[in-house]
């Protein structure tokens, strides 16, 4: 797939099996509220940009065409990238991440902070209810099996679309998560959370989790639950009066959405006014069509007969009487070039190469 009209080609994980995961598949809908952009979800090998979830492991042999991170993190402890110099890093989602990659300046913070500026909330029940968030891995654990005997706690399955997810997590009192996106959206909904670890189950040893933490100014200590299976309704209450907010959550989300890369993908629109093609050559199948636009005999003189083949091949579309339009990408340079074919407007034609030289030696 090649990104040829301004859009964003996204990389979200999925699980080996193909079922959804909720917090990785966050990115599109959350990127396209950011930036008003339509965003494609592509494989690794297409990939510009990669941003929710723990993505960034191996990036520079995974995504051979990445331009950019925003908000991805590493899934475990691992080598650094301090020399990589062809993708802009502009925010990661935690002081961990961040100290890998060798840049203090760097933005902190996970887009999924960002979920409740596109996502609904839930509806609360009348009665006091815990849900319980398990990662995918961790869904046939038998402690929340045997929890969910008493009516108060409901196992919230993330194998499904965000919206379904963040209704259920943000419809109860207090959520228990072996997820750590069902923690980072009781977050941003400021629903009281607490992590349970299951180290045994999802890969990284909390790695993940701690990095994330640093990003909110929380310690593990504070939020983990060592003895869920003994917890009563009483507890679960006092957990919920314990619980504090993050704090400055506000500034958090707006220093998120400030970091997007978008110079990245912006794409530029430039007009140049082509009178003379006769020197031209055709593009082959293998040659991209900006290489047509080279040489110093670019303005001579074109065959009338001819022209109008010659425009046709090159992929030029006739947009009023005996003008024609081609418009081709340069980087993120998106160039319009006109031909018109009345002869009084050659007269310019001294002008006209300047400008195009100009132009192609600014943008190119």
């Amino acid at each position: 797939m090649v990104n040829s009209d301004g859009k964003i080609l996204v990389y979200e994980w999925m699980n080996p099996n193909k079922e959804k995961n909720f917090g990785d598949l966050m990115s599109r809908d959350i990127i396209e509220h950011v930036t008003g952009k339509k965003v494609v979800v592509t494989d690794s090998a297409n990939a510009e940009l990669i941003a929710i979830g723990s993505v960034m492991d191996n990036f520079e042999k995974m995504y051979p065409n990445l331009k950019a991170i925003w908000g991805s993190g590493f899934i475990a402890s691992g080598k650094d990238y301090k020399k990589l110099n062809h993708v802009v890093i502009s925010s990661v989602r935690g002081k961990l991440s961040r100290s890998r990659v060798g840049n203090e300046d760097i933005q902190l913070g996970d887009p999924g902070l960002l979920a409740p500026f596109v996502y609904k909330q839930g509806e609360k029940s009348s009665t006091f209810t815990v849900g319980i968030v398990p990662h995918y891995a961790d869904l046939s654990n038998n402690i929340f099996r045997e929890l969910t005997k008493s009516g108060m706690f409901q196992i919230i399955d993330v194998r499904r679309d965000p919206q379904e997810v963040i209704g259920d997590i943000t419809s109860k009192d207090l959520i228990l998560s072996s997820s750590l996106h069902g923690l980072i959206i009781s977050d941003a909904f400021n629903i009281p959370n607490y992590w349970i670890d299951s180290p045994d189950v999802v890969v990284g040893a909390g790695y993940k989790f701690e990095d994330y933490f640093s990003s909110v100014c929380r310690k593990k200590e504070e939020v983990i639950l060592q003895d869920i299976a003994r917890l009563t309704e009483k507890k679960c209450k006092s957990l919920v009066a314990e619980w504090k907010p993050v704090s400055d959550l506000k500034r958090i989300q707006e220093n998120i959405k400030a970091s997007f890369p978008l110079e990245v993908f912006e794409v530029k629109d430039k007009s140049v006014l082509v009178t003379d093609i006769a020197t031209l050559e055709l593009p082959s199948n293998k040659t991209k069509i900006v290489n047509v636009f080279q040489g110093e005999n670019f303005f001579n003189e074109v065959d009338s007969k001819s022209y109008e083949v010659i425009l046709n091949g090159m992929g030029f579309q006739k947009v009023y009487r005996d003008e024609y339009l081609l418009t081709f990408r340069r980087g993120n340079i998106l160039l319009r070039a006109f031909y018109i074919k009345n002869q009084i407007l050659r007269l310019t034609r001294q002008l006209l190469a300047t400008v195009y030289k100009q132009t192609i030696r600014r943008f190119a």
